[in-house]
């Protein structure tokens, strides 16, 4: 279980530079003041040789620490424990204090933390958690160093694991071509041997982008083998209405050709559940982003075209509006759709700008004029909170703090020098 040093592994370093400085100090503090108890039951008296060992800190104070941390800094916290010492019981129990490890997800470290692990590490955690029975979604968010050999403590169950992220981004940010060392021939027989049982639960894995993109053999291999696995699995759609189609019925799971090569399609990459892409209910879709290249379903993040440039991505990535006067969905780069929180719709730059308030973010069309926009300090602003007054002369526009138009109470309109000149 536990990493070797020989091969250089950082597993126990990093689980101690897991105490943040608050928490160092924390330590410190409570046990200068505790009476430690030595194995021949004599007491310490050296406070500082205490606080400085982590053996000699308390159980509970270790617990209380690892509640303050992320499940991957929880089990690497773990690990680093017990040092040079066979697992103990602390360590079991700072593991058994995590209540759920349903989802692993590397990117809950500190960036340079996570590209700094190691095979060794990984497979150290894996085993430390007993993953194989524990874990049902594991993402190596920023593990860009691994190999991927040190995944093979979940072969050993397997039955549980239902969702692989090997992409090495977080959800929403655009992947790059060859960003992680991840190697095809130690991750993808590892892939093979889960799938194979048939108490396997796998059913989504989101690859590499520069093993997408290079379509090797073995690659192609699997990603038949998976598809059959999933095809013969039936699953049915779970979209919100009365769809009962089986998913991937008409067409296949994975994509083994062209640009979406990889790349799932009946699959939610978020919440893994199926979808038939062919009912006609919008919440049987599960659509690609272009951005991020993944799939989503309805709920967890809505998929939309640009009318105008044909961009497909989610709203996460980038966001594309309904404008109620053309009736069109559009980009930003294409026309940006706000919403007018006077009349309450939705309209694009093109068809009716919309303008906010430089204080309290309040939102109007032009036609609802609501705020007016200050020519001088080129920014809106609503009456409430700046009133913006209109030069009748020359329709230009300033705030009462830029002071360039001025109000006439006789005629009861705004002029500024220039015309008044």
């Amino acid at each position: 279980m536990r990493a070797s040093q020989d091969e250089g592994s950082i597993v126990t370093k990093l689980g101690f530079k897991l105490l943040s400085a608050s928490f160092f100090f924390l330590l410190v503090s409570i046990t200068s003041i505790i009476v430690v108890t030595n194995h021949n039951h004599n007491i310490m008296t050296d406070t500082n040789e205490a606080s400085t060992c982590i053996d000699n800190i308390p159980d509970e104070v270790l617990l209380l620490v690892a509640e303050y941390l992320t499940a991957p800094a929880r089990a690497l916290f773990a690990i680093g424990c017990f040092r040079q010492q066979t697992p103990s019981r602390r360590t079991a129990e700072i593991i058994a204090s995590q209540t759920a490890w349903d989802t692993l997800d590397f990117g809950q470290l500190d960036k340079d933390l996570a590209r700094r692990l190691t095979d060794n590490d990984l497979s150290s955690i894996l085993l430390c958690i007993d993953a194989s029975k524990t874990v049902k979604k594991l993402k190596l968010t920023g593990c860009i160093n691994i190999l991927g050999w040190g995944l093979h403590p979940l072969v050993a169950g397997s039955a549980v694991i239902e969702a692989i992220d090997l992409s090495m981004v977080k959800v929403h940010e655009k992947p790059r071509f060859r960003m992680s060392r991840v190697s095809e021939p130690c991750v993808v027989p590892i892939l093979a041997r889960i799938i194979e049982k048939k108490s396997s639960s796998l059913k989504h894995v989101q690859f590499p982008k520069h093993w997408r993109e290079g379509k090797s053999a073995m690659l192609t291999e699997f990603l038949d083998k998976f598809d059959a696995v999933l095809k013969a699995r039936n699953y049915k759609c779970s979209s919100e209405g009365t769809c009962d189609e089986l998913c991937g019925d008409t067409g296949d799971h994975v994509n083994q050709e062209g640009d979406l090569y990889g790349i799932q399609n009946c699959i939610c990459s978020v919440c893994t559940q199926p979808f038939c892409c062919g009912g006609s209910d919008y919440s049987c879709e599960a659509e690609f982003c272009e951005h991020c290249e993944r799939v989503y379903c309805t709920d967890c993040g809505p998929v939309y075209t640009c009318e105008k440039c044909n961009e497909t991505t989610c709203v996460d990535c980038t966001w594309i509006g309904f404008c109620d006067t053309c009736n069109e969905f559009l980009c930003m780069d294409c026309g940006l759709v706000q919403f007018c929180e006077q009349c309450e719709t939705a309209h694009c730059s093109n068809c009716l700008p919309i303008l906010s308030c430089y204080k309290c973010f309040a939102t109007s069309c032009f036609d609802c004029g609501n705020i007016w926009w200050c020519d001088d300090c080129e920014q809106g602003h609503c009456f409430d909170c700046l009133p913006t007054i209109f030069c009748s002369g020359c329709h230009a526009t300033s705030c009462i703090d830029c002071g360039n138009i001025m109000w006439c109470d006789d005629c009861e309109q705004g002029h500024c020098l220039d015309c008044l000149q």
